[in-house]
């Protein structure tokens, strides 16, 4: 009874694994081009440890009670029953206790994957808030042997003002990060005088 329980529990956590993989790889196929921090997304080695772990001392517990109560059997039970079931009506309450508490389980991670998954797709099908039609980006870096500070300072506003000038542009700017591009610096900002 412990090694079906371990072998059930080792085969549901590796069908878990596999089906976390393939839904990596679906929600990335799935996600909008412009998902900030899409690339970060992987399975990360400490959870698998510890869902392995998880999985393991779960097949452990539930494969023990009934190994426990099989190995030391009342015969006197066993023999009044005369053989209809060989267990007592309390272990009989028991797993009717543990299968009603599993499937509980089931159905709430059940319902929880459901409402992630429709809050994933609500997510992805909302709008940025801007309109990105017509805008030209660009990536620019400056080599430090030819600019000094002064000069990679005043530089994004003198190529705004040459960029603006231009025929046909409405508008320009620059900036340190474009959102939606998986670019995150965490960097933070100073204000001169404060």
């Amino acid at each position: 009874m412990l090694t079906e329980s371990l072998l059930l529990a080792v085969l549901g956590g590796a069908g878990g694994i596999v089906i976390a993989i393939w839904g990596i790889d679906v929600l990335i196929a799935l996600s909008p081009d412009k998902l900030p921090r899409l690339q970060m997304i992987r399975l990360d080695t400490n959870i698998l440890a510890f869902s392995m772990t998880l999985t393991l001392a779960t097949g452990l517990l539930f494969g023990l009670a009934p190994a426990a109560q099989s190995s030391r059997p009342n015969l006197t039970v066993a023999l009044k029953e005369g053989g209809r079931s060989g267990t007592s009506a309390g272990s009989q309450r028991l797993r009717r206790t543990l299968v009603i508490v599993e499937v509980a389980l089931a159905f709430a991670l059940l319902s929880g994957a459901g409402l992630l998954l429709r809050s994933f797709i609500t997510l992805t099908a909302q709008k940025p808030g801007f309109q990105a039609k017509g805008v030209l980006t660009m990536g620019l870096w400056l080599p430090p042997a030819r600019y000094d500070e002064a000069g990679m300072e005043s530089f994004p506003q003198r190529l705004v003002e040459r960029l603006a000038a231009l025929p046909g542009v409405r508008a320009a700017g620059a900036t340190s990060d474009i959102p939606w591009t998986g670019y995150d610096d965490n960097t933070g900002f100073s204000i001169p005088g404060r």
